[in-house]
């Protein structure tokens, strides 16, 4: 077999084995996309930049909320008593006044832009110190066991990408237009993660 069917098979036999993406996590955008429609309705078919931001905040919150909800299966410690489920309410309403605040829907955009270095921020302490037992505070599972480190560089400039290719996008792209690839960000994100965790397995199994 030459190397370009060795390399087509191998892509293959990866692709055919890439877990189904959770269809739930569309829900968000769907919403989103349902007021916006519905609010363009009421307002004599005209979609303004308020309507769109209430739209895009619900959405946000319920994407939130399901995140916290399936954070809870897994750490009940942390996330399972009733206070910190009060403190992300109020949390939660906190950023949707502060949202439904502005009419420029710009600041939603630059929003997602603020949520990417975040998350990317809280992949350092493990991707520095290149500690095993740190960066198992931030993956548990055993699956990730003897590439954590590299798992948090990995999604560091995962999550950097998001950032820089979001303001990008902003620039370039209508808010209808960024808002319908927002939908689809949840989909973009898994296959990009699971990609990432499947090559760096694959690398630590040759190591080993």
């Amino acid at each position: 077999m030459d190397p370009l069917s060795r390399l087509l098979n191998s892509v293959s036999v990866r692709i055919a084995h890439f877990p189904r993406f959770p269809a739930y996590k569309l829900l968000p955008g769907i919403v989103a996309a349902l007021l916006c429609v519905l609010l363009a309705i009421a307002n004599g078919g005209t979609l303004e930049g308020g309507h769109m931001v209430v739209a895009f905040a619900l959405a946000l919150i319920l994407q939130s909320n399901m995140s916290l909800y399936l954070m809870s299966l897994n750490r009940t410690s942390m996330f399972g008593t009733r206070k910190h489920w009060i403190i992300a309410g109020f949390v939660q309403l906190g950023v949707l006044g502060l949202l439904t605040s502005m009419s420029d829907f710009t600041w939603c955009q630059h929003a997602i832009t603020v949520v990417a270095i975040i998350a990317a921020l809280r992949c350092v302490p493990g991707m520095l110190q290149s500690d095993e037992a740190l960066a198992a505070e931030r993956w548990s599972q055993e699956d990730f066991s003897g590439f954590r480190p590299q798992l948090c560089i990995g999604l560091f400039l995962l999550f950097g990408a998001y950032a820089v290719m979001n303001e990008i996008l902003i620039k370039t792209l209508s808010a209808q237009d960024w808002l319908v690839l927002w939908m689809f960000l949840p989909v973009i994100h898994f296959y990009a993660a699971v990609i990432l965790i499947d090559t760096l397995m694959m690398s630590a199994k040759k190591r080993a």
